[in-house]
């Protein structure tokens, strides 16, 4: 009936991530807010992950909680380890105060911390940015978009060559010096992610909930400063496909 054996459980499935939720048992075919695929694309993705390991059923049971080490998400929720199915804000808490006593032995505080690490790897300036397409008509031009973007890919976003091209919905991804293309092995979803010279990236999905098409934006420069120009650029350039 559904994934999990307790219907309604609101649980996750520790073999396909699946976030049990009643809705979806409604409308297996619909994505909902807590899963970005429909309950039957997950149904597909647990027999295909189950069908490589006849044995395998859950992850804990095959050590697989041993290979997930942090997550996040946009909206600033954390986890470490495998101790809970979700973000966890007491976990969260712990790690910063540990990171504090840890860098306080070393002399320095979380803030310097952070900027030695700046210095070390480069700003990693991400920002976010929303269109809206409302109507059938709006729709109608999402999917135009995102077929336009997957079809003809941008060589080069604000004069910066893109060197990889990710599509989960195919999923493929290709080395574009090389032409090379492998296999992604995550969900498919109607995602697409631009890899950029040095570091920088873009990523475009349309929501599964709004009307919208959302737009993910990496600028990676060796200073903040030099990050946010990029940044803008980056997003004055790429927003022209959605006008």
């Amino acid at each position: 009936k559904t994934i999990l054996p307790e219907y309604d459980s609101f649980e996750i499935c520790s073999v396909c991530g699946w976030e049990d939720e009643t809705w979806c048992e409604e409308y297996p075919d619909e994505e909902s807010t807590a899963n970005y695929l429909s309950l039957n694309e997950y149904r597909c993705w647990y027999i295909q992950q189950v069908s490589k390991n006849p044995e395998y059923t859950w992850a804990e049971e095959k050590g697989e909680e041993n290979r997930y080490i942090f997550g996040f998400e946009e909206s600033y929720g954390y986890l470490s380890g495998a101790y809970v199915r979700d973000k966890d804000a007491v976990n969260a808490s712990m790690l910063i105060c540990e990171m504090a006593a840890y860098y306080r032995t070393q002399g320095i505080s979380l803030l310097e911390a952070r900027e030695n690490m700046y210095k070390k790897y480069g700003m990693f300036y991400q920002t976010l940015y929303s269109f809206t397409f409302e109507g059938e008509s709006g729709m109608n031009k999402m999917d135009e978009i995102m077929t336009t973007l997957r079809n003809n890919p941008p060589t080069a976003i604000a004069g910066v060559p893109v060197v990889k091209f990710d599509d989960y919905k195919a999923s493929t991804s290709k080395d574009i010096a090389s032409g090379e293309v492998t296999e992604l092995t995550l969900p498919k979803s109607n995602v697409l992610a631009f890899f950029l010279e040095g570091g920088s990236k873009v990523i475009v999905r349309p929501s599964g909930t709004e009307p919208k098409i959302k737009t993910y934006l990496t600028a990676k420069q060796p200073t903040k400063a030099e990050a946010e120009v990029l940044e803008k650029k980056l997003h004055d350039e790429f927003s022209k496909n959605f006008q």
